[in-house]
């Protein structure tokens, strides 16, 4: 399992979005994980270098669908900085709710939010940039690639 420091996952964020344009859909080709594997070589801090192979399953296994499926449903807050910023017992059974499923699109997703109860995702905004607005499937069946990817 690749181990990636917060300077390469920037750097690849940054290298994805100064490659936006040769996106399929919404991802990209297997020649852009390659280019970008080469790209954070120099970020690398433990570890070996990391692969094209590893690049894709790494933008597979960001949570950027997951917590945008969680900011659109109604009432369900979300900031950068405290994340669904859950405090106090009613939210907090709401967010219980949430995570047991009965207002979540899988149980995935659940466990991608549940880091994100008090904290924010420093690359929600950032990912942004890359995909569009509601890029993800909707609704409660909609297969989410990003999501059944595995971390690598």
């Amino acid at each position: 399992k690749a181990q990636w420091n917060s300077a390469e996952i920037e750097a690849f964020l940054t290298y994805l979005i100064s490659v936006k344009s040769t996106m399929a859909g919404t991802n990209f080709k297997e020649v852009t994980f390659n280019a970008a594997a080469q790209e954070i070589t120099s970020k690398r801090t433990s570890g070996p270098p990391k692969t094209g192979a590893q690049c894709k399953n790494k933008w597979g296994s960001l949570v950027y669908n997951a917590i945008e499926a969680y900011h659109n449903k109604s009432g369900c807050h979300w900031d950068n900085n405290c994340g669904a910023n859950i405090e106090g017992s009613s939210t907090e059974a709401v967010w219980d709710d949430l995570l047991g499923l009965s207002l979540t699109i899988s149980l995935q997703t659940n466990a991608l939010l549940k880091p994100f109860k008090t904290i924010g995702w420093p690359y929600f905004s950032v990912m942004e940039q890359i995909l569009p607005h509601h890029s993800s499937a909707q609704g409660t069946t909609a297969y989410h690639p990003a999501l059944s990817a595995q971390n690598d």
